[in-house]
């Protein structure tokens, strides 16, 4: 929340563009009962009930050349949301791994979260990831791409999990 140019409280997303008070959090209770209300909405996964999306890395270390895949369709969450968790399993290989996130239509995304990760012969960082995202909106499509330090075309697995608002 800012204070915009008549000297009044508005509400902005993480693009700083304002938007409605739907909720009634310009005061303290109102944000207190918006965050309750969002902590304590139901997880869910994406995929949902399905295998985790393989990402394939683009060859050579660092190259940010991977396809971008989507793990939401446009239009499927009719709420706004957010990632609390990344799921990362079945890594190809060891190595330092990096996992972007995106929002926005195919061609258009946007960058909201990087995650790193690491596979070596003793100790893999498979499992859940916390991350935080900016809050996304409603019936916005939700992509990923990994980038790893070798120079192969490194592949893993990934789920995420999300709250609605």
């Amino acid at each position: 929340m800012v204070l915009n140019s008549t000297g009044e409280m508005e509400v902005r997303n993480a693009l700083n563009t304002p938007e409605p008070d739907t909720r009634g959090i310009k005061s303290i209770f109102g944000r207190l009962h918006y965050i309750e209300e969002h902590l304590h909405s139901t997880s869910r996964t994406a995929p949902e009930l399905a295998d985790a999306l393989v990402l394939t890395a683009g060859s050579g270390a660092w190259s940010a050349t991977g396809a971008i895949t989507e793990i939401i369709a446009s239009a499927t969450i009719t709420d706004r949301y957010d990632v609390h968790f990344v799921n990362l399993s079945a890594f190809s290989a060891n190595g330092e791994y990096e996992i972007q996130l995106f929002e926005g239509s195919a061609g258009s995304e946007v960058q909201i979260a990087s995650i790193p990760a690491t596979r070596n012969a003793v100790q893999s960082q498979e499992g859940s990831q916390p991350t935080l995202t900016p809050k996304i909106d409603a019936n916005e499509r939700l992509s990923a791409r990994v980038a790893s330090g070798n120079v192969a075309a490194d592949t893993l697995a990934l789920k995420v999990v999300y709250h609605t608002y």
